[in-house]
């Protein structure tokens, strides 16, 4: 086992696929999501394509921005919104907070909590 270090507010996305990737096949996403200490935010973006074509040249794919905003320690909300009209397989992301509570904002349907 290696240990992780992850400053608070860090979010990285995970799949369960271990052999490769199949965007046609990789149906499960995993977002961990590192609690922030104090108040503030941060954000990042997920992007996803076919992963054959090169349609991704023409916009042919799709960006999941997540912002995570957090008013006290420990307690943080995490909104997201697509971008893109490429739908992956996976139709919904497991949200796992570290370190605090994670509640999601209106209009962040696309992911599920845990």
């Amino acid at each position: 086992r290696v240990p992780l270090f992850a400053l608070g507010g860090s979010m990285i996305a995970l799949s369960d696929k271990r052999d490769g990737i199949d965007p046609r096949r990789d149906s499960v996403r995993g977002l961990l999501v590192f609690a922030p200490r104090a108040p503030g935010g941060s954000s990042a973006e997920l992007y996803d394509d076919d992963g054959i074509t090169v349609g991704w040249t023409n916009g042919a794919g799709r960006r999941l921005v997540l912002q995570l905003r957090s008013d006290a320690p420990g307690r943080s909300q995490l909104s997201a919104s697509s971008i893109g009209a490429y739908r992956p397989a996976y139709g919904r992301v497991r949200v796992e907070a570290i370190g605090g509570d994670v509640a999601l904002a209106q209009g962040a349907e696309s992911l599920l909590t845990l």
